[in-house]
């Protein structure tokens, strides 16, 4: 499945698996950040995570990670009867 490209096929020969195998790998190690951040004309940049929970770090991968960038702090109050309190905040 290309999900780029839209398609799907339902046979490939040993050589096309072999490409796409490698095509994903390349993927999944440029996906992973190598280093710290910077523009195309180096200047350094932090990499920050938007999260709307602590419980969305527990097991990402924080390679590189700076800090967090965005806390959805609004998703504290949801599904509660009291506001949460300074602590938990």
């Amino acid at each position: 499945m290309d999900g780029t490209a839209g398609t799907v096929r339902t046979s490939v020969t040993e050589r096309e698996a072999a490409a796409i195998d490698a095509a994903a790998a390349r993927a999944e190690e440029n996906a992973v950040p190598a280093g710290p951040g910077r523009t195309a004309d180096g200047h350094a940049i932090d990499l920050m995570v938007n999260i709307g929970s602590a419980a969305d770090l527990d097991g990402a991968d924080l390679t590189g990670v700076a800090g967090v960038g965005l806390f959805r702090t609004e998703f504290l109050f949801l599904g509660r009867r009291e506001e949460p309190d300074l602590d938990e905040q």
